[in-house]
């Protein structure tokens, strides 16, 4: 089964779109969006962590120093 037929009836000269259409299309949005959250999540979020992390251990080692 395919979501559009090209080859339809006489009736429908333009083709016609599977009732499943929708099937389609909450998928390709749930999919996008946890896409898009995934790379947020690993470029933002997880890049800020990552700097807090960096300035900690850069005050850490300004202590050691005795500044």
């Amino acid at each position: 089964m395919t979501f559009f037929d090209w080859n339809s009836p006489a009736d429908s000269p333009n083709g016609t779109v599977s009732r499943w259409i929708w099937v389609y299309v909450v998928m390709t949005v749930t999919f996008t969006m946890f896409t898009l959250a995934t790379w947020y999540y690993l470029v933002f979020f997880r890049g800020r962590r990552r700097a807090a992390r960096a300035d900690e251990e850069m005050g850490s080692m300004n202590s050691d120093l005795g500044e």
